[in-house]
């Protein structure tokens, strides 16, 4: 799971009201979005998503994400620098579902706003709300090598 990020090329370009700006600091205080088209339920049931889904969490920055479990931690060099820790904002057991990897988070404004691109969903448990999403600006000297 290191390094879970991607950059593509476009064809054509985009206009500029259209992109967000990437963000270059912590938002830990703010509401986080998350928006994706991956499965709506968990299971055989599961199936993916018609229309762009979004749901409001509050980041984690301390011990308190359980890295779902010492079984999967040992596998991941977990650091806060590189990752994004998410939960419901409203403690409910709303989450990235499979099929939402690469899909975005972004803080809000207070007229609930996207402010920046934030991170970009990496992985998640199923038996857990916590979701882990890759920290876009850890990978900002990267990226603009590319662009």
């Amino acid at each position: 799971m290191e390094n879970d990020i991607l950059i593509f090329e476009l064809d054509e370009p985009v206009s500029a009201d259209k992109v967000l700006p990437m963000c270059d600091k912590s938002y830990a205080n703010h509401t986080i979005a998350i928006a994706g088209m991956g499965n709506t339920k968990l299971g055989a049931d599961g199936s993916p998503a018609t229309v762009l889904q979004e749901a409001k969490f509050k980041e984690i920055v301390d011990s308190t994400c359980p890295v779902f479990g010492p079984e999967f931690s040992s596998k991941v060099n977990w650091s806060y620098d590189n990752r994004i820790c998410l939960m419901p904002e409203d403690g409910g057991d709303e989450k990235a579902l499979y099929r939402d990897s690469g899909s975005a988070s972004y803080p809000l404004d207070d007229n609930e706003e996207p402010i920046c691109a934030y991170g970009l969903a990496s992985y998640g448990d199923k038996n857990v709300t916590f979701s882990v999403y890759t920290r876009i600006s850890a990978y900002i000297p990267w990226i603009n090598n590319f662009i």
